[in-house]
């Protein structure tokens, strides 16, 4: 969806404004735990499957591609970060999907250490 709202905006309706929330994680580099919650448009809709999964990767990997094709000014707009132009954008992509990956590793660390013996 973020690909998609990069190609649809208009880059003379970009202009940057200061924003601290998108100061401190970009300074920071990560996305505080429950600090925020995705709106319904960018949540799931049905039930995943490994398979489908897969295929979401594969049709990702392809648009984020696409990337360098944008002019810089193209933009999305985050709830809570305001206006991202190309750049930003990138960097949240990169802070985003490490938040999940740290999430993901959480869970399989508990998992783990659930089924260990004492």
């Amino acid at each position: 969806m973020i690909i998609e709202g990069l190609k649809k905006s208009n880059p003379d309706d970009y202009k940057w404004k200061f924003n601290l929330k998108r100061l401190f994680v970009y300074t920071i580099n990560k996305i505080p735990r429950g600090s925020g919650k995705a709106p319904k448009r960018v949540q799931p809709q049905n039930n995943f499957s490994q398979e489908s999964l897969k295929n979401h990767f594969v049709i990702t990997t392809e648009k984020l591609k696409e990337l360098n094709d944008f002019n810089p000014d193209n933009y999305i707009e985050h709830p809570v970060f305001g206006k991202l132009n190309v750049k930003p954008t990138k960097k949240f992509l990169f802070i985003h999907t490490r938040h999940h990956i740290d999430i993901i590793n959480d869970i399989l660390n508990k998992k783990d250490n659930i089924n260990r013996p004492a």
